[in-house]
């Protein structure tokens, strides 16, 4: 759906492919992801695609696309018209293969284990060139039009090597001058070198496609719990063959305890506070049209905030002990709403929420030096339907089948 409707432009007719090729491109896609990671699966692959989809529309970078019967604004600005339709088709193409072959641990653990992966790309966005590495590959045999078009291959290049968060402060300077540049030129493009107009596709690109990356936090608050719910368990996991390889923590803040609501959602409001906010506070001053995400981000911070003040009540009205039915027939009223009020706010697990981290065995920790075989050209080329499900091996981990429209309030 999202891919002939980009590809509906007549600027973009040189890349037009078929139906039954779409489905094969997208199949080996899928079939490149590995199941047993849990969080960077296909799943979060289609989450960020859509995410883009929409930031896309409402920048007026594709055609109005009607949903539930009220079509996409089509706004434009000084930076919007830097772009272009090709870069809308790149950023697409981009975010279908941002993440392929992930191993299901960051970089940092990686170049700790000093595997084979971290040495061939010298310990600098190690995941990263290798997602671009293995996704050209299947480009190169599945869509050949896009591998070949140097314009296409840069951009996606330049664009899934901007979502490696080591590399997150650098863009969030880069986009502060970019943001002196407009008021300099008071907000507007003419007159901009080509240089510096591509520069500033490449850096506005960038940016788009980091703020999809990262767009599970600015979801509903439902969705984006059960986001950060299966992202905790990716960590724990992680810091378990930590603990197993005998090596230091490689995760910011240290390897979570799925099982510590305080902590998980201590995590998510600094994670908020620190990378998102941020984030798309300065891609919305850039592209105004992208104000729409900060709504739902300050909704989750107040929810997360309150959640966290109600776990800590919780946890102190444990430590003073529980009251008995005789405690609580003589508190006073206020105190008894003061229980009530901590027993509703108390922090539950749904059935379908996950409640314990799955360890990876040790057989699946020794694969990870050898992840360039897990995407061969060769392990690409039988497409089963069945085979290699992008999703966690029990669904009930991650948010429903369907990825939810991104909210527009």
């Amino acid at each position: 759906m999202i891919s002939p409707h980009a590809l509906n432009s007549p600027d973009l007719q040189k890349w037009t492919i078929t139906p039954d090729d779409l489905t094969i491109f997208v199949m080996a896609c899928r079939k490149a992801y590995n199941d047993f990671v849990l969080y960077h699966n296909f799943r979060h692959v289609v989450d960020v695609l859509q995410a883009i989809f929409h930031f896309l529309l409402r920048i007026g970078l594709l055609p109005p696309y009607q949903v539930e019967g009220d079509p996409v604004a089509n706004p434009s600005n000084a930076i919007a018209a830097v772009l272009q339709p090709f870069d809308a088709l790149a950023l697409l193409v981009a975010a279908l293969g941002h993440d392929v072959g992930h191993p299901g641990v960051n970089n940092a653990f990686l170049v700790a284990l000093n595997a084979p992966l971290a040495q061939l790309y010298n310990d600098r966005s190690v995941l990263e060139a290798f997602h671009c590495a293995a996704y050209s590959q299947i480009l190169r045999r599945y869509w050949p039009a896009a591998f070949h078009d140097t314009n296409m291959r840069k951009l996606m290049i330049t664009s899934i090597l901007a979502t490696d968060m080591g590399l997150h402060f650098k863009y969030m300077k880069e986009m502060g001058l970019l943001q002196e540049k407009i008021a300099a030129a008071q907000s507007t493009a003419d007159g901009w070198v080509p240089k510096v107009s591509d520069e500033t596709r490449d850096l506005v690109c960038g940016l788009l496609i980091k703020c999809a990356d990262i767009s599970n936090v600015a979801r509903k608050y439902a969705c984006a719990a059960q986001w950060a719910r299966v992202l905790t368990d990716e960590f724990a996991n992680q810091g378990a063959m930590e603990r197993e390889l005998n090596l230091p923590t490689c995760l910011f803040g240290g390897p979570p305890d799925p099982n510590d609501f305080l902590k998980l959602a201590e995590s998510q409001l600094g994670f908020m506070n620190i990378f998102a906010r941020p984030l798309f506070e300065g891609i919305s001053a850039v592209l105004p049209e992208m104000r729409f995400t900060l709504a739902e981000l300050s909704t989750n911070k107040a929810i997360w905030q309150e959640r966290i003040e109600a776990e800590n009540s919780r946890k102190m009205s444990f430590a003073r002990g529980p009251l008995s039915p005789l405690s609580r027939s003589t508190a006073t009223p206020s105190e008894t709403d003061s229980i009530d009020q901590r027993e509703r706010l108390s922090p539950t697990l749904g059935e379908n929420e996950p409640t314990k981290p799955r360890s990876m065995s040790k057989d699946r920790t020794r694969s990870i030096p050898s992840l360039a075989q897990q995407v061969s050209p060769t392990h690409l080329g039988s497409l089963d339907e069945n085979a290699g499900s992008a999703t966690p091996q029990d669904s009930s981990r991650t948010p429903g089948n369907a990825t939810p429209p991104f909210v527009v309030e």
